[in-house]
């Protein structure tokens, strides 16, 4: 029989574990498995998936759950209408950074998309509102709606002094 070894490489803390076995695959030792499970914070913080390029189990860092939501998001619309990530995340910095916005952006034609999409302007606007009975922003919130001003504000990390 012959032995076949492997280096495995820990994607925590970059040591190496030797993976090694007969060929004929009776029997596989892991070593320095201890070390490798010392190095993971807690069980929250990785991800087991599966590669379907090698069909091999990989231990991943786990990313935030709606960061984990929002390439997916990204993902699904990248397919759906031929764009580039890039595209994508520009689309969403014009219209507030909602994926519901930028759907709405991609299905709408040019004029409609003149009214998706935020200016420098338009933010100004909501950065020095002072009132409600403002005449210019109660141009924004007529040619905006509420639902589109409050989602740039979240966005924009603004909030205004008055009720909207």
């Amino acid at each position: 029989m012959s032995l076949r070894k492997s280096v495995n490489h820990c994607a925590f803390c970059e040591k190496c574990s030797v993976i090694s076995g007969f060929t004929n695959n009776v029997s596989l030792r892991f070593l320095e498995v201890e070390q490798e499970e010392a190095c993971l914070d807690s069980p929250s913080s990785i991800k087991i998936i599966r590669n379907f390029t090698t069909n091999k189990r990989e231990i991943i860092k786990a990313m935030d759950p709606e960061l984990e939501l929002l390439k997916i998001a990204i993902d699904t619309l990248k397919r759906k209408y031929h764009k580039t990530t890039e595209e994508i995340i520009e689309i969403c910095e014009k219209v507030s950074g909602s994926i519901r916005d930028v759907e709405e952006y991609l299905n709408s034609d040019e004029d409609q998309r003149k009214f998706l999409i935020w200016t420098p302007e338009d933010d100004e606007v909501l950065a020095l509102a002072k009132s409600a009975d403002d005449y210019i922003f109660k141009v924004l919130l007529r040619y905006k709606g509420p639902q589109k001003i409050k989602s740039r504000l979240v966005f924009k990390s603004l909030a205004l002094p008055f009720q909207l």
